[in-house]
């Protein structure tokens, strides 16, 4: 894994908050607060939280490389996948560990865990796959890329420059500076 690759450590956080709330995780729960983070990063003027393309599987988009990243958390010891068998074949996971969070903003960490209750609480992974089953995704092959911008419609998109200044401003109130870009100052 990279410096640039923070999937692991993005999947880690939700392993954790997932079960230190005792919530209802699987693969495709997990894959789609991924997919879902980097929209949110997007839709709020952030780098994704990933830094993985999103690919069509199966059920739904996924980050590149998902199950790869499992094993390699597998391998570290931080933490364990259980393939289950119940009505269906499903996988669980289990944090050995807690993640290191000074990878993320205080932001995309909010993210990460709002993602976390909101799909493991309202939304079954059924559900989910079908959420994330739009005109693009009909569109491409399996394994290609999809845009992360195919998701934004989920979030509110400001309709006016005064929706875009207050998005902007309240940002700016997390810590968030624009110099060209938008940035976080993590020391705040």
């Amino acid at each position: 894994m990279t410096d640039a690759d923070r999937l692991p450590d993005a999947m880690h956080v939700v392993i954790q908050e997932a079960q230190d709330h005792g919530l209802d995780l699987g693969a495709v729960k997990l894959c789609k607060i991924m997919v879902f983070a980097d929209a949110m990063a997007l839709y709020n003027l952030l780098p994704p939280v990933t830094g993985r393309p999103i690919i069509k599987a199966q059920f739904g988009p996924v980050p590149k490389g998902y199950r790869e990243v499992w094993r390699w958390l597998e391998e570290q010891g931080r933490v364990r996948v259980s393939p289950q068998k119940a009505r269906f074949e499903y996988t669980r996971f289990v944090s050995m560990g807690k993640p290191d969070l000074s990878v993320f903003s205080p932001v995309e960490l909010k993210i990460l865990k709002t993602l976390t209750h909101e799909f493991c609480n309202n939304f079954s992974a059924i559900q989910l796959s079908d959420l994330t089953h739009n005109r693009i995704y009909d569109l491409v092959e399996m394994d290609e890329e999809i845009p992360v911008t195919a998701y934004l419609p989920h979030f509110s998109i400001p309709k006016s420059p005064e929706e875009l200044r207050e998005h902007v401003d309240g940002l700016v109130s997390q810590g968030y500076s624009l110099d060209g870009d938008l940035t976080h100052d993590h020391d705040s």
